[in-house]
């Protein structure tokens, strides 16, 4: 990975062996990875979820922290870098070509094609807002809106 990654870990174990982790044994993980994107560097989330038995009852089923609420599942990137990607398109006007390119040249190279699919999963997110947004705007009996027609 390049130098420019900084790295998160976060360790996720269940209630049940956090109330009494005498009682349990360790037998495994889970390793869930994402891309974060903040200011300038990319970043690698690590989500360690570890597998639980009981040290009186070995063949029971492991235990295991659930997973954190997520917009989507089995997404590589977080919710900072879908951001990161929509406002350099939309607001900044970069198309995802360039917007490869530069990932790239940041030591992470992402197709045009992933970065178009992570925008539209965006866009996904964003029509609930916008749909609550309206609902409201529509309820209202006072709306307030620039006529002014004049040069500004």
């Amino acid at each position: 990975s390049p130098n420019i990654f900084r790295s998160s870990e976060h360790i996720l174990d269940p209630p049940e062996v956090l109330a009494e982790p005498e009682a349990w044994r360790r037998v495994g993980e889970e390793v869930r990875e994402q891309l974060d994107y903040q200011r300038g560097y990319f970043r690698r989330l690590r989500l360690v979820r570890g597998k639980f038995v009981r040290k009186d009852n070995p063949l029971a089923t492991p235990q295991i922290a659930p997973l954190p609420a997520n917009l989507q599942d089995r997404c590589t990137a977080t919710p900072g870098l879908i951001a990161e990607v929509i406002t350099n398109r939309y607001l900044l006007h970069l198309p995802y070509y360039r917007q490869a390119e530069t990932f790239t040249r940041q030591g992470v190279p992402l197709h045009r094609k992933t970065l178009c699919d992570w925008a539209e999963l965006g866009a996904h997110w964003l029509a609930a807002i916008y749909r609550e947004i309206c609902y409201h705007h529509r309820r209202s009996h006072y709306r307030q809106i620039d006529e002014w027609s004049g040069a500004t």
